[in-house]
């Protein structure tokens, strides 16, 4: 399974009329259902319970490359 997760811990004094952030974790993962598909999954930042997921078609394939990529460039591993 190939998994992304960010997380966004700077909520907090946010200056007024500045760009905030609607969402508090963002996960990309490949689906297990159907590897040619990618899944994001939202948390909205007044909602902790709840997660917005939705599926994207034909994106697999394209995670799995990204993180491959950065996987060998953090690690120096050649192809």
């Amino acid at each position: 399974m190939v998994w992304v997760q960010y997380q966004n811990y700077s909520l907090t004094g946010t200056p007024r009329g500045s760009a905030r952030p609607q969402y508090k974790d963002v996960v990309l993962f490949v689906s297990a259902q159907n590897p040619e598909n990618m899944v994001l999954a939202r948390q909205p930042i007044d909602e902790s319970g709840k997660w917005e997921v939705f599926e994207l078609e034909g994106f697999g394939g394209w995670l799995c490359c990204e993180m491959d990529m950065i996987y060998r460039m953090q690690l120096g591993v050649q192809a």
